[in-house]
C-alpha cells in the first residue's frame, strides 16, 4: 500500500511583474521578510526575473525535501472598499487567483490555494469560480485584509465554503510581516460563526501569537479545539524562534497531534 502523500499547506506565492497582476507595496519591500526574499532570489533581478526564480526555489527546496512530497501554493487576495471593489491604495500584498491558479497548473508538486476577501462584491461567485478551477482550500489574512470573521455578514459566505466542501486557512494569532489593520481579527474566536456553519476551518499558527505580545489567543484555540471538530491548526512558523515555545503544550494537550 503507498504510503500517503505529506503535503504543506501554507506555503506563500509572492510576484511582482506586471504580467502576474500581482504587487508588493514600496514599503512592504523594505520589511525584514521581504528583503530576506528579495536576498534569496537576487537583489538586482527585475520583477519577471523574480517571479520566477521564486517559483524555482521553492520547487527546488520541495524537490529536495525528505519529508514532504507537495505543497499548496497561496494567493493573497487585498483589502476591498464599502462598494466590494479592490482598494489598491490599501493593499500592501496582492497575489491573483489566476496567477496562483496558473503557477500550480504548470508544477505538479504544486496544489492551488485560492483566496477570496469576503468583501468583494463578487465573493460568492468567485468562490464557486476557483472551486472549478481546482482549488483546494481559501486563504485568509483577516489582519491584514481588513475585515472581522466574526461579522454575520459572512454567514452566506461560511455556508458556500462547506457547500463547495472548501476548507478555510486563515490565519490566527499577532500578524507580524504584513501592515495590519488590526490584530483582534487574528483571534480564533471569530471564526466561530464559520465552524457553526460547518465549513471546515484550518486555524493558520495554531492560534499562536509569539513573544512579548499584549494578547495571547492559543489558550482560546485551544478550548475551540476540543469543541469543534471541524477545527484544524497548522504548524507554519511553530518552530521559529519567536513560537518554539508552544511545542512542549500542543505535545501534551490530548488528541492535538491526531
Amino acid at each position: 500500500m503507498k504510503e500517503l502523500s505529506v503535503i504543506d499547506v501554507h506555503v506563500h506565492l509572492f510576484a511582482m511583474s506586471e504580467s502576474s497582476g500581482a504587487f508588493v507595496s514600496s514599503d512592504t519591500l523594505r520589511n525584514p521578510m521581504f528583503l530576506f526574499l528579495r536576498h534569496r532570489t537576487g537583489w538586482r533581478c527585475g520583477a519577471e526575473e523574480f517571479d520566477r526564480r521564486y517559483v524555482e526555489r521553492l520547487l527546488r527546496e520541495l524537490r529536495e525535501s525528505k519529508t514532504t512530497d507537495r505543497a499548496i501554493l497561496l494567493a493573497l487576495d487585498g483589502i476591498y472598499d464599502s462598494a466590494g471593489r479592490l482598494d489598491v491604495s490599501r493593499t500592501k500584498v496582492y497575489v491573483p487567483n489566476d496567477y496562483c491558479r496558473r503557477v500550480c497548473a504548470e508544477h505538479d508538486e504544486f496544489l492551488y490555494g485560492a483566496s477570496v476577501n469576503p468583501d468583494r462584491a463578487d465573493a460568492i461567485d468567485e468562490l464557486e469560480r476557483v472551486k472549478a478551477d481546482g482549488a483546494v482550500l481559501v486563504k485568509w489574512l483577516p489582519n491584514s485584509q481588513d475585515f472581522d470573521p466574526a461579522n454575520p455578514k459572512y454567514i452566506s459566505f461560511y455556508r458556500k465554503l462547506a457547500e463547495l466542501k472548501l476548507p478555510l486557512l486563515t490565519h490566527t494569532g499577532y500578524e507580524h510581516c504584513i501592515r495590519v489593520t488590526d490584530q483582534m481579527y487574528g483571534d480564533p474566536k471569530r471564526l466561530r460563526a464559520a465552524l457553526d456553519e460547518g465549513a471546515v476551518v484550518i486555524a493558520a499558527h495554531a492560534g499562536t501569537s509569539g513573544i512579548r505580545h499584549p494578547v495571547e489567543f492559543f489558550g482560546d484555540y485551544l478550548e475551540m479545539f476540543d469543541s469543534y471538530p471541524n477545527l484544524y491548526g497548522d504548524l507554519g512558523a511553530i518552530t521559529g524562534i519567536t513560537r518554539y515555545a508552544y511545542i512542549p503544550k500542543m505535545l501534551s494537550h490530548p488528541g492535538f497531534m491526531d
